[in-house]
This record gives structure tokens, C-alpha cells and sequence, in this order.
């Protein structure tokens, strides 16, 4: 039987290792998630019918615009991407049949 080199077991050993960071951390983020949503069911039951119902519009507009928010950025991004990749076209010659440039200029000679 073959043994494997060390330098196998080292990389084993710290993918483990950040395996472990990273569920730890899951468990700390779900039991503060849990400490929030008590916390929030407690101020819930604070309020009165009136107030419960102010809360809720004024979170309601508050996600919306925080969606609105998050479209535009990725618009943004959408656009950003299609703008970089025309200055790409102009520069990287033309698309083969799947889609992506080809190594060929825009003569179709190589630009090698």
C-alpha cells in the first residue's frame, strides 16, 4: 500500500480546520438570530393595535425602498458589465459561434 505525502494530510487538515471556523460561525449567527427574533416578538408585544400597524407600514416602506435600492444596483452593475464588455468587443475582435471572442482581430488575422 502507497502512503500518502504529508503535505496531503496538511491540506486535509486545514480544510478541516476552516470547515469547523465556518460552522461555529453558523451556529453563533443562528443563535444570535434566534436572540433577535425574541427580542423582536418581545417589542411586538409591547405595542398596541395603532402602533403595530404604524410599524408594519414603516417597515413595509422601509424594504421596499431598500428592494428599489438593490435593483438599481444591480441595473448599475448590469449596465457597467455590458458597457465593459463592448469596449471588450471593440478591442477582442469578433464572437465565434458560442458566444465568446475569438483570439482573432478584427481582420481575423491573429494578434499575436
Amino acid at each position: 500500500m502507497r502512503e500518502f505525502p504529508p503535505w496531503v494530510f496538511a491540506v486535509f487538515g486545514r480544510r478541516v480546520d476552516w470547515l469547523d471556523q465556518q460552522l461555529q460561525a453558523k451556529r453563533d449567527k443562528q443563535l444570535e438570530g434566534r436572540k433577535e427574533f425574541a427580542a423582536f416578538q418581545h417589542f411586538m408585544e409591547l405595542l398596541n393595535l395603532e402602533q403595530r400597524d404604524l410599524y408594519c407600514k414603516w417597515e413595509e416602506q422601509r424594504s421596499l425602498l431598500a428592494a428599489r435600492e438593490r435593483e438599481s444596483l444591480y441595473l448599475y452593475g448590469f449596465f457597467d458589465g455590458l458597457h465593459l464588455q463592448s469596449i471588450y468587443a471593440d478591442h477582442a475582435g469578433p464572437m465565434n459561434r458560442s458566444g465568446c471572442f475569438s483570439a482573432a482581430g478584427p481582420e481575423g488575422t491573429s494578434k499575436e
